[in-house]
C-alpha cells in the first residue's frame, strides 16, 4: 500500500497555515506542521477564553459583593423590626425564581446548589453583623 499523500498548500485556507507549511523545516511534514499551528491556535483561543472567564468571574464577584451589601441593609431592618434572620418562605421564593428563570446550560439543580451556598453565606454575614451590633455598648 502506498503511503498517504501529503495535502497540498492549497488545502490550507488560513494564509498563516499556508505560509508555515511552505516554510517549514524540511524534516517536518506539511501535515505535522499544520498540526503544530493548529495546536498553537487552539492554545491562543484557550487563553482568550480563559481571559473572558476571568472577566466574568470579576463581574460575578462584584455582583456578589453588591448583593452582600443589600443583605446587610436588610439585616439592619430585620434587627430593628425584631424579625428573624432565617426566613424560609423568602428562600423558597428565591430558589423557585432562579429555577424558573434559568436558561442553562446549568441545570436547575446546579443553580439551586449555587444559590443555597450564596444564601448560606448571606445568612452568616447577616448573623455576624447582628452580633456585632448587639456587642456595641
Amino acid at each position: 500500500m502506498p503511503p498517504p499523500m501529503e495535502p497540498t498548500l492549497a488545502a490550507f485556507p488560513n494564509p498563516f497555515l499556508r505560509y508555515f507549511a511552505a516554510t517549514r523545516p524540511p524534516f517536518l511534514s506539511v501535515t505535522f506542521a499544520a498540526c503544530l499551528v493548529g495546536l498553537a491556535t487552539a492554545a491562543a483561543d484557550g487563553t482568550m477564553l480563559r481571559e473572558r472567564i476571568d472577566a466574568v468571574d470579576a463581574q460575578i464577584l462584584s455582583l456578589l459583593n453588591e448583593r452582600a451589601r443589600y443583605v446587610l441593609e436588610i439585616g439592619r431592618i430585620k434587627l430593628a423590626a425584631n424579625l428573624p434572620i432565617y426566613m424560609p418562605e423568602r428562600e423558597r421564593w428565591i430558589y423557585d425564581n432562579v429555577e424558573r428563570t434559568n436558561q442553562g446550560p446549568l441545570s436547575n439543580a446546579a443553580v439551586r446548589r449555587l444559590f443555597e451556598r450564596i444564601i448560606d453565606e448571606s445568612r452568616r454575614l447577616e448573623k455576624e453583623a447582628n452580633e456585632a451590633v448587639n456587642r456595641e455598648p
